[in-house]
């Protein structure tokens, strides 16, 4: 009889804890595909930045638009801005969309959608530099 009392306050106990502890947001299904698109791009990018990090020069052409050519080379550490941007930026999204998911579905989804197309120009402009520099 005791082990059954012991085992009821056990099971309240973590009953309570875990939902102290959960995660009180419910990612819409109509944005979980581009929501994951975002983070799974944030990662991939982070991983060709440090995979090539080391074979890169000391330095590159990040700014190749710019007229003069010595405007154009920074220091390789300079390879992590676009990791840096793409995480900020698929957080903020992400937060923007927390609090937008109470309002029209369609223009939750299309924000969504766009912010997959700005983090995905920024990881294509870094795998650019990456191809042109190695």
């Amino acid at each position: 009889m005791e082990k059954t009392i012991n085992t009821l306050t056990y099971n309240q106990n973590m009953a309570q804890f875990q939902s102290r502890i959960t995660w009180r947001w419910q990612v819409p299904k109509e944005i979980k595909l581009p929501l994951g698109l975002m983070y799974l791009c944030a990662m991939i990018s982070w991983l060709i930045s440090l995979s090539t990090y080391f074979s890169l020069q000391p330095a590159i052409p990040l700014f190749y638009t710019l007229a003069q050519p010595e405007q154009q080379l920074v220091v390789k550490e300079w390879i992590f801005l676009f990791p840096i941007l793409i995480t900020f930026i698929t957080f903020l999204h992400s937060w923007i969309a927390y609090k937008l998911q109470d309002g029209h579905m369609i223009l939750l989804q299309l924000f969504s959608w766009t912010s997959v197309l700005i983090v995905a120009f920024f990881a294509l402009s870094q795998l650019r530099i990456i191809l042109l520099v190695t």
